[in-house]
């Protein structure tokens, strides 16, 4: 029995002077199931806290969670938060974020779930393809409050009287079907996806300038693990073989 607990005792010694060799020289320790935190924030339609369809990026994120045997769990916060939270924080994902160059070195880039743009839109059968300055010259365009698309047309000098500026997108998609607004400058699925819910006809929609594009991701911790981001892409590469991901996509019309 003495020599037993005489192995245990060695090796647990072994055991802490490695673990404390890894922090002095920064090497990490092996991620854990259990230690790996998914976040995130509501930003429909990628991720829904509390609605009846969750957000495609949100679904993806748990099914590889699943697949992978890490907790499915997705904490929601606001967004700043959550974005503050992925860059300090160690094992950590983050689902959505979109990868832009701005971001490139502040974590790690996980799974590349969808490719995304903003876009000016204009509907109805005799709908042009217009650049965003041609539509405020022609009449009004409409942009979610305080988005991205509001800073933009605002950086981009289209004047105050030339927008047409909601608080929520449901009001944004009954008057762009309505013909109350001329354009709207929005990011693609996000405008397919409120139109859609909201019973509107997506099929008299033309995009007109591409503004930007950029792939949502789900995002990791700088540092994050290599067999951590491998796992989950092949997780991903799996579900998409099988037809998982193209189930969860249809769902959201994207």
């Amino acid at each position: 029995m003495r020599g037993l607990q005489g192995c245990l005792g060695r090796l647990g010694r072994t055991l802490g002077a490695a673990a404390a060799v890894a922090a002095l020289v920064g090497v990490a320790a092996p991620v854990q199931a259990q230690d790996l935190k998914i976040t995130s924030a509501h930003l429909p339609p990628y991720s829904m806290k509390g609605e009846d369809k969750q957000g495609f990026v949100a679904e993806v994120a748990r099914e590889i969670a699943e697949r992978v045997g890490n907790p499915t769990d997705l904490h929601y916060s606001s967004w700043s938060r959550v974005y503050k939270t992925i860059q300090s924080k160690p094992n950590r994902l983050l689902a959505p974020i979109a990868r832009t160059p701005q971001r490139e070195d502040k974590l790690s880039w996980v799974v590349p779930v969808f490719p995304d743009r903003m876009v000016l839109l204009t509907y109805g059968e005799d709908a042009e393809e217009l650049t965003l300055k041609e539509a405020a010259e022609k009449g009004t365009v409409g942009v979610q409050q305080d988005s991205l698309m509001h800073e933009l047309a605002k950086k981009r000098g289209i004047d105050s009287s030339n927008l047409d500026v909601s608080g929520d997108l449901t009001s944004i998609a009954r008057k762009f079907a309505a013909g109350r607004i001329d354009a709207w400058l929005s990011l693609e699925s996000l405008a397919i996806f409120s139109m859609r819910e909201e019973g509107v006809d997506t099929g008299p929609l033309t995009v007109g300038e591409v503004v930007n594009e950029f792939t949502v991701y789900i995002g990791g911790s700088p540092g994050l693990s290599e067999d951590v981001k491998q796992e989950w892409r092949d997780a991903f590469e799996a579900m998409k073989e099988d037809g998982t991901y193209d189930e969860i996509m249809s769902k959201y019309g994207v």
